[in-house]
């Protein structure tokens, strides 16, 4: 239900009398048909809730009296209305048409009553909750749309302080929202911005110094007029927490997940890492520990068991207010099946090129497809259907057992029949193309109905077992000594009665895995795999198997060690978790979290990433050091430098500033990089850093960046980052001219200096001096940058450089009329006179 009312027609809210809104969860009459007096009835209750919550939140908010359009919806839920209110400072758009209707943009909108569009100035848009839990009335989000505000403007200081910030930030919480339970605190995220004029505060609930990170919020402001832009919050006032001090301890819960975790399995694992050093990945085995099963990750505090949260969830169903995914998860024992399927998958390698195929086939070094398929019919295993034809044959590569890259056959054969009654065949086959090694293969019958070739019937364990052992060391020779059975299981078959009412299941085809073991150890990389049916036939075959595999020795520490040193390092979060039911009724939980799964060193118990390397990084805890200079009090530059640290633009993290001392080039770089995003700074920078390190080549010369800051470098620094281009020929000498007796032709920053004149970057401390040695003072500095940033209005830092670095000229006699403008200028232009004057 929407309704739109322009303020001039409103008086005392009359125009509400005309509003209707209807619970979805009334009450009727026994005959299920509601009456007329409880028509009525609702009818003024809505009038009523709607009337008392405009009137309580244009009080919260202190609304103006300039907004003359006010807009609502209003949605009710169980007992609960949902309100959405906005209120417009608008004026008719004077040049609007009627026929302009379809040019009507987003934000503007039109009134059908007297055909005119409106340009809106100004919105605030409040959600607010009314209901019996929430008397006090809930916002739960504002929003100040200013059509002239922009976020983002001139790096400059904020015009409040932090303190009143904050200050500001509080009386919103408390004004807005009045009714909030419960204990909480507003904190500003992050430090102060200088480009952006807002700034975020957070409305942090808590309970025993633990954060209820379900309830809460945060607010932005203007950092110079403290008007709020924007509000968020989800407080539940009906919210009781368990006590943090009721929760079992650490080591109690620690034993709980282990309990969940089983036995922890040794094995070797390979991983894969990324070696800088070296520009290359490295393969290791590892010997490590992995859990029997993934623990419980998340345990109810109070009880020690599988938190309740989400069976309760699905019990509550979902609210809008908590969105939940019902997408199912994995199970464990759905990720155990599914893992020997996924291990048994193999990608060919690459194929061969055109070139070398045709290299190949000149020299004749690999099989024909008929000496392939020769070897085939003769294997001891593979039973070659006299009905099989040839359906496709490529060339590819795979490593053979001494490492070397080598050509492997793919063979596919097929038989299919539109005769029902006959049964269909497929084969693949993989062969080493060189000496016709069987790789893998695989073959599939799909049954014709009622054929008589079905085996219904399946191979004991140990004869399937026998004819694997067999045929593994057969096809592999010494290396499947080196496997063990793993697993066993059988296909079903299912027997359907004529009506297809009924069916009988027929245990059929046996698969088996081996998996291979180094010093009494399974390592799951390396398998076999065997499909064996009913008659004995052996229908599939495959393995993959390192033959450059090295595994360290299988010493290793006790599981109860390992667990010992884990537990060191993971430790449980404990945490508040929450959610609403349909009524809006709070439910909360105290729970431990803990990670799903791990890998372990099963040397020391060390924790291992995906790629080996230790989970946990030693990191050395460095503490944020608060800068207090102990030189600057009664300097006249003092203010400017203590207010560029509270914004983190500093030059050193010594007590001792020294503002008297000369900056150097590095330091001045330092300083701009935090205002002026060139990259003349950030090159010097970096080029400094490169000079110290092991990495720079001692053949190249280096420039020494500890040197003062002059006029003359400040010069050089203002045409590169200004100009660009046409810096490159300031250096050619003989060409400029600057008008300063002190600046001669043949200096190196006669060129920078004549063009930085000429564009007002910098100047002389008179008409005929420049002072280009004039060497620049660290307090200097933090003057000028205070100073650009203290001002409201936009000014080109570099103009502002030279006018506040010795000049005796006015800053409006340094800058030339039109400087914002790229002047028509050619440098060659500049004349050497005959009498050329002093240079440096």
């Amino acid at each position: 239900m929407k309704k739109l009312i322009s303020f001039i027609l409103m008086s005392a809210l009359v125009i509400l009398t005309g509003t209707s809104v209807f619970a979805e969860d009334s009450q009727v009459s026994e005959e299920g048909i509601k009456t007329e007096a409880q028509l009525l009835k609702e009818k003024e209750e809505a009038q009523k809730k709607l009337t008392d919550s405009i009137v309580e939140i244009k009080d919260r908010i202190k609304l103006s009296s300039k907004f003359n359009v006010f807009e609502y919806d209003v949605t009710t839920r169980y007992g609960f209305s949902y309100y959405t209110f906005k209120w417009l400072y608008a004026k008719p758009d004077e040049k609007f048409k009627d026929e302009d209707f379809s040019l009507l943009k987003i934000g503007d909108y039109r009134s059908w009553e007297n055909n005119e569009k409106f340009i809106e100035l100004e919105i605030i848009t409040v959600n607010y909750i009314y209901g019996t839990n929430y008397a006090d009335g809930i916002i739960t989000s504002y929003q100040h749309y200013d059509k002239n505000y922009s976020s983002y403007g001139k790096m400059r200081f904020a015009k409040l302080s932090d303190v009143e910030m904050l200050k500001t930030a509080q009386n919103y919480t408390r004004n807005y929202n009045p009714g909030i339970k419960g204990t909480y605190t507003v904190e500003a995220d992050g430090s102060q911005s200088l480009t952006n004029n807002e700034r975020r505060y957070s409305v942090k609930r808590s309970n025993d110094g633990l954060d209820i990170s379900f309830n809460g919020g945060y607010l932005r402001i203007d950092r110079d007029t403290g008007r709020l832009i924007e509000m968020r919050m989800e407080w539940w006032n009906d919210l009781t927490v368990p006590q943090v001090s009721k929760a079992i301890s650490i080591a109690e819960v620690q034993e709980i997940y282990k309990k969940s975790t089983g036995k922890l399995n040794l094995s070797y694992q390979k991983f894969n890492r990324y070696d800088k050093e070296k520009q290359e990945y490295i393969s290791e085995i590892k010997l490590v520990y992995n859990p029997e099963k993934h623990g419980m990750t998340e345990i109810d505090a109070l009880t020690g068991k599988k938190t309740s949260i989400y069976d309760d969830i699905k019990y509550y169903s979902k609210t809008d207010s908590y969105e939940w995914n019902t997408d199912e998860l994995t199970s464990d024992a759905e990720i155990i099946a599914e893992a020997p399927a996924a291990m048994e998958e193999s990608s060919d390698n690459a194929g061969l090129s055109e070139a070398e195929l045709a290299e190949l086939e000149k020299k004749s070094v690999y099989l024909t497809k008929e000496e392939a398929l020769n070897i085939i019919k003769k294997d001891k295993y593979i039973v070659f259907n006299s009905e099989l034809i040839e359906s496709g044959a490529s060339l590819s590569n795979y490593t053979n057992p001494k490492g070397e890259l080598t050509p492997l056959w793919q063979l596919n054969y097929r038989f299919s029949s539109s005769d029902k009654t006959k049964d269909g065949i497929s084969l693949n086959v993989s062969m080493d193309a060189i000496t016709g090694d069987i790789i893998r293969f695989s073959k599939n019958y799909s049954y014709a109905e009622n054929s008589k070739n079905i085996p219904l019937k399946s191979l004991s364990q140990a004869a399937a077992e026998k004819i694997a052992e067999e045929a593994g060391a057969y096809y592999t020779k010494n290396t499947f000594r080196e496997y063990e059975s793993e697993s066993i299981y059988y296909d079903d078959y299912l027997v359907y009665n004529e009506n297809r009412t009924d069916f009988t299941r027929y245990k059929t085809n046996a698969n088996l895995k081996y998996t291979r073991y180094a010093n009494n150890v399974p390592y799951y990389e390396n398998y076999m795999n065997f499909k064996i049916d009913g008659t004995g036939e052996l229908l599939s075959f495959g393995y993959n198997h390192e033959y450059d595999a090295e595994f360290p020795d299988a010493s290793h520490i006790s599981e109860e060690d390992a667990y010992k040193n884990l537990f060191r390092k993971m430790i449980p979060e404990l945490y508040y978790d929450g959610f609403l039911d349909l009524q809006r009724k709070s439910h909360s939980y105290l729970t431990y979290g803990f990670d799903s799964t791990f890998t372990l060193n099963a040397k020391n118990g060390e924790r291992l990433y995906y790629d080996g390397t230790a989970f946990y990084k030693v990191t050395e805890k460095k503490d944020k050091k608060e800068i207090v200079y102990t030189d600057i009090k009664g300097h006249k530059n003092e203010e400017a430098i203590k207010t560029l640290l509270d914004y983190s633009i500093i030059i050193t993290e010594d007590s001792k500033f020294k503002p008297d001392d000369n900056i150097s080039i590095l330091e001045f770089a330092l300083l701009m990089s935090k205002i002026d995003n060139a990259s003349y700074w950030n090159n010097i920078i970096w080029t400094a850093e490169r000079q110290n390190s092991p990495e720079w080549d001692p053949k190249q010369p280096k420039t020494d960046y500890s040197v003062p800051m002059t006029k003359a470098e400040f010069a050089k620094a203002a045409i590169n980052i200004k100009t660009g281009s046409a810096a490159q020929t300031a250096e050619i000498p003989g060409i400029f001219f600057a008008p300063f007796n002190d600046v001669g032709t043949k200096s190196r920053y006669c060129g920078y200096i004549a063009m930085a004149n000429y564009y007002g970057y910098v100047q002389g401390v008179s008409a005929t001096e420049f002072k280009p040695g004039l060497v620049i003072k660290k307090g200097t500095a933090m003057q000028i940058v205070y100073d650009y940033l203290h001002d409201d209005q936009y000014k080109d830092f570099y103009i502002l450089f030279s006018v506040l670095t010795g000049s005796k000229l006015k800053p409006s006699e340094a800058v030339p009329s039109g400087y914002y403008d790229t002047p028509d200028y050619d440098y060659y232009d500049y004349t050497v006179p005959e009498e050329e004057p002093l240079y440096i």
